[in-house]
């Protein structure tokens, strides 16, 4: 009898993990490839087939689409593979949290790092008459200011109302074989 558990034993914790992995990406939209692992030989629904969106919306309540800054890169990788709304909720709250800042903004001293421009922007003097009469308000972006960087001036700050974070999925739709965008879980925060 105790040869028989211990040849079973193995069998049963792989169908174990299995089931538990299964649940999980029906319930919580996990990637298949992970937790357990399963699925990815059956699936592209990788980590890397995912993508996140973030839109910071301004007092005067226009949308932009900015790029997550590198620090927010745990949260963002964890609402990528596991979208429940808790997750997505948290990524959009750190978000919330931040300083944005026009992006033609530039500090005056070097950065540290890539991540202190919030995106591999690379240190230098503000550049001259970047004033708002000087850029274009339909190309108009954003970007987190970096840890280290000097609070700019107001006029190149933009006092965030909400963020609203959406983790996206391609995928091959075998009726057109094209390849189309599919939203896992949008979640938001307000200030």
């Amino acid at each position: 009898m105790r040869d028989r558990l211990n040849l079973a034993f193995p069998s049963l914790l792989l169908v174990l993990v299995a089931a538990v992995q299964i649940y999980r990406a029906h319930a919580y939209s996990q990637s298949s490839w992970k937790g357990g692992g399963f699925g990815m030989f059956a699936t592209a629904d990788s980590p890397q087939a995912r993508f996140l969106r973030c839109v910071i919306v301004g007092e005067d309540g226009k949308e932009y689409r900015v790029r997550l800054p590198g620090r927010l890169q745990s949260a963002a990788v964890k609402a990528r593979i596991v979208p429940t709304e808790e997750n997505v909720r948290d990524l959009a709250e750190d978000a919330l949290r931040l300083d944005w800042v026009r992006e033609d903004y530039l500090a005056v001293e070097p950065l540290e790092s890539p991540d202190d421009a919030g995106g591999g922007m690379a240190g230098g003097e503000a550049q001259p008459g970047s004033g708002p009469g000087r850029i274009d308000p339909s190309s108009l972006t954003y970007r987190a200011l970096g840890k280290s960087e000097p609070r700019p001036p107001k006029e190149l700050m933009l006092r965030v109302k909400k963020v609203r974070v959406e983790v996206w999925r391609s995928r091959l739709d075998p009726a057109s074989m094209k390849v189309e965008a599919v939203m896992l879980r949008s979640g938001a925060a307000e200030e």
